[in-house]
């Protein structure tokens, strides 16, 4: 706790005054009390001195005053209400332009999210404090705000590299004084002393800063520690196992040892110390995990307590308020009885004019409700309609044939051929084969999309998959004058980790439009990586798609060309799965010659 009551008497300060008689008084017993549970009495002292110090004017001592408020309520597990203060502070000190109110309000926000652990916002506010230290007043030192940084590297998120990069640069700011050089030095040889091999000449340059900024303040309790990692880091380790007994934790001495130790080559007497050391941490370990628990306890009552005083003062508020009327009306009444009368008829008429409003207000909210359900509800017919009127329109289109040349089959009266009558039932069998696909596409697409992932652990070559694609297509897809070519620039040794199935069907069904909508040239399939993707291009020299469906495309049930016997959900399968396989599938909009998708998925 002495480490947060230092906190804010760290804090540059922008003006001196002398604080003499009652603001004095008040400041010392301000920080008596900091460290006493007697919030009744510290809020009443920290009041008084705030209006003490407003009147003379005196913006230091007030910001302190304010700032140290904050800081106790999260020190005693009122975080909620300690944010609260800090940002009214913030607010106040922005609207009468305080430097040194806006400056203490952050490093307080910051301060308060460390002791919350949220090392994220804690992080940022110390750097929102540095920067703006650094606009407004570029001669002060901003090393309070580095320091709090280095212990939350260190200490929260057990960065050491971090932290000693925010300790180097307290060494860079202008005018530190000596107890915050002491202060970083003092952490840096410790963070460089700790390493498993720290740097000689490193250490021995802290080391030497420190002893200079080190003349004219007192020893601290970290003298020991550095001594002896002085003497451990330059190999003299007797001295430092010497010293190694003077360190004031058990702990500390234990690990000092273990590392003595097994520098002097004695591995049994290091493992001994070290079984020590961790039989040591785990008490401290258990001892601070009780502690954090009874501290999250602490803090969840404190605001349960805080919620229920809230309501209790808004009860007494609206009690008071009531009894004031109350009293006013019988006071009015013993007056004279027609004011009473007029009165009484006033309220009535006030409160049925309320009512009205309150009830109007309710109905114009009811109707504006309802207006957007009813949106709502237009909109989802709209696509349902819109749904259902490509679905007949899909199954209409086998369907007519089926039914047409059936009854003409059907019929006595027409006299068909041979040829005729196996004309008609290949019509037939066409209708009905397209009718199966569009239903089957209709279920693919469902499974799809009704999936939340696929089993990406198969590993293929993405050139064999294309040369299998490739030669398929040849087999069963052959188009007069139109040619299926592969390239590639990937590697042969190359393989992926996907689902080689999904992948296999996406590319024919890229390759299966391109062929359908091409009547003369070529489809080629272009396989290459980039950026940790494989990615397959398709590309044809057929008709293109119209600039008006392009972001259609990918859309169920839409077809550009009605000369293509297709379901129209092709691309919106392979949309589906593209979105299963974390990758993406697109059409290339700047290619002129035809049409190219592509589709790519990650390597692994």
């Amino acid at each position: 706790m002495m480490a947060i009551c230092g906190l804010l008497l760290s804090l540059p300060a922008y003006a001196q005054s002398d604080i003499k008689g009652k603001v004095a008084e008040l400041q010392t017993e301000m920080y008596r009390l900091f460290y006493q549970d007697d919030s009744v009495a510290f809020r009443k002292v920290i009041s008084d001195l705030m209006e003490a110090t407003k009147k003379a004017d005196d913006d230091v001592v007030f910001y302190r005053a304010w700032g140290n408020l904050s800081i106790y309520e999260s020190t005693h597990q009122r975080r909620t209400h300690a944010l609260e203060i800090a940002r009214k502070m913030e607010s106040y000190a922005q609207e009468h332009n305080s430097i040194f109110g806006q400056y203490t309000a952050i490093h307080v926000t910051g301060t308060v999210y460390q002791q919350m652990r949220d090392y994220d916002n804690a992080e940022k506010r110390f750097m929102d404090a540095i920067e703006f230290l650094h606009q407004n007043a570029p001669g002060q030192s901003a090393a309070a705000d580095y320091i709090e940084l280095v212990l939350l590297s260190v200490n929260g998120r057990r960065d050491v590299r971090q932290g000693m990069i925010y300790a180097e640069k307290v060494l860079m700011e202008p005018n530190v004084s000596n107890q915050h050089k002491m202060r970083v030095l003092t952490l840096l040889c410790e963070l460089e002393g700790d390493k498993v091999h720290p740097d000689v000449n490193t250490f021995n340059r802290y080391y030497t800063e420190r002893l200079k900024a080190r003349k004219g303040t007192p020893a601290d309790d970290s003298e020991v520690h550095v001594n002896l990692l002085y003497y451990y880091v330059n190999g003299n380790y007797k001295r430092a196992l010497a010293l190694s007994d003077s360190l004031p934790e058990r702990d500390q001495i234990d690990y000092a040892k273990a590392r003595i130790f097994h520098a002097m080559g004695e591995n049994e007497k290091a493992y001994e110390q070290m079984i020590e050391y961790k039989y040591d941490r785990d008490s401290i370990y258990k001892a601070e995990r009780s502690g954090l628990l009874s501290e999250y306890i602490m803090q969840l009552n404190n605001e349960r307590l805080e919620l229920k005083n809230k309501e209790l003062e808004e009860q007494n508020s609206k009690l008071i308020t009531v009894i004031i009327y109350l009293f006013i009306a019988l006071f009015v009444a013993l007056l004279v009885w027609i004011i009473w009368r007029r009165v009484k008829l006033t309220r009535r008429l006030r409160y049925e004019n309320a009512l009205l409003g309150k009830a109007n207000q309710e109905e114009r909210k009811a109707r504006v409700l309802e207006h957007e359900e009813r949106q709502k509800a237009e909109k989802e017919l709209d696509l349902k309609r819109e749904f259902f009127n490509k679905l007949a329109r899909q199954l209409r289109t086998p369907l007519n044939p089926i039914a047409g040349f059936s009854n003409i089959l059907a019929s006595d009266d027409v006299q068909l051929s041979p040829e005729e009558r196996e004309m008609m039932n290949e019509h037939i069998q066409d209708g009905a084969k397209r009718l199966i696909d569009i239903i089957d596409d209709m279920f693919e697409l469902s499974y799809y999309e009704s999936k939340s992932g696929l089993d990406k652990t198969e590993e293929f070559s993405p050139n064999l998959l294309c040369q299998n694609a490739v030669e398929t297509m040849r087999e069963h897809n052959r188009k007069p004058g139109v040619e299926v070519l592969l390239r590639t620039s990937v590697n042969d040794d190359v393989m992926v980790k996907s689902d080689m199935q999904v992948v296999r069907k996406v590319m024919n069904h890229l390759l299966d439009n391109a062929i359908k909508y091409t009547d003369e040239g070529e489809v080629l399939l272009n396989c290459m990586e980039k950026d940790g993707f494989i990615r397959f291009e398709v590309s044809d020299t057929g008709r293109g798609i119209e600039p008006e469906w392009r972001k259609h495309i990918f859309e169920p049930m839409v077809i550009t060309s009605g000369s293509a016997k297709t379901s129209g959900m092709d691309l919106a399968i392979c949309n589906a799965i593209a979105r299963l396989l974390d990758g993406k599938i697109w059409l290339d909009e700047t290619y002129e010659n035809g049409s190219r998708f592509i589709f790519e998925i990650p390597k692994e």
